[in-house]
């Protein structure tokens, strides 16, 4: 009788195959998330309301109540088995959320749910600090554009109360983007309890300053989680000689 040769790389495909459908029949299971407020802190003294779990890129959410006597364990149900990256917010009264773990890496965030009912507490529990202000930025050109105006970025520095500085960012001038983009502030910089005022400075592509240096004026800080809208009106090539700031009422 002749004897059957199987290739490696036909039992690498057929083993494959089966990993693959074993993961697919896999049941769903579950995820845990232990939490602290800031160094342990009650959710009265924060003004937490509720909490709230999501999972990047799904569906998948748990809102309840912020409660002193729980054991601060969030949990999600009914999910694949596949690798995570979870996010906690601490929503206020309004609905705001003053306080979230988005000071924590996504790799600290991330975590892998077992199938087949198996319940999954994620290695680290999530400090919530305070979320900082959004500051949200939008030009407006009379009658041109960044690149016939020949403005390359704006510089906009943010200070607290005692003019301290918050935030030095540069923003680029981009035709491509269409009304408000977000001022990036990945060390979230911009306490929402002290920025109080901003200055603006276009910049030409050359490098030089557009006209005067902007300041809307001082203003009472807005609290955490809260958006700050600027806009700048009729900008040309000797600069932008309107700005309009809309702020949210604070608490």
């Amino acid at each position: 009788m002749r004897a059957l040769l199987v290739s490696p790389l036909a039992l690498l495909s057929s083993s494959l195959i089966l990993a693959s459908c074993s993961s697919e029949t896999q049941g769903p299971g579950s995820l845990e998330v232990r939490y602290v407020l800031g160094p342990d802190r009650t959710c009265e003294e924060l003004g937490i309301e509720e909490l709230e779990l999501t999972l990047e890129d799904t569906d998948h959410a748990v809102v309840v109540p912020c409660d002193d006597a729980s054991e601060r364990v969030l949990r999600l149900d009914e999910l694949a088995p596949k690798r995570y990256v979870h996010r906690i917010r601490g929503l206020d009264a309004e609905g705001t959320a003053t306080m979230d773990n988005g000071a924590e890496s996504r790799s600290q965030r991330r975590v892998q749910v077992l199938g087949d009912g198996a319940i999954v507490e994620a290695d680290r529990t999530s400090e919530l600090t305070v979320t900082p202000v959004y500051l949200q930025v939008s030009i407006d050109f009379a009658a041109s554009s960044c690149a016939s105006s020949d403005m390359s970025h704006l510089e906009i520095s943010a200070y607290d109360q005692t003019a301290d500085i918050l935030l030095d960012a540069a923003v680029p001038c981009d035709d491509n983007t269409e009304g408000f983009f977000a001022v990036e502030d990945e060390l979230r910089a911009l306490k929402g309890s002290l920025f109080s005022e901003l200055t603006i400075q276009p910049i030409s592509r050359s490098g030089e300053p557009m006209g005067t240096l902007l300041n809307p004026g001082q203003f009472e800080p807005v609290g955490p989680g809260r958006t700050v809208w600027l806009e700048l009106l009729n900008c040309t090539s000797e600069g932008c000689p309107e700005t309009q700031l809309d702020l949210p009422v604070a608490d």
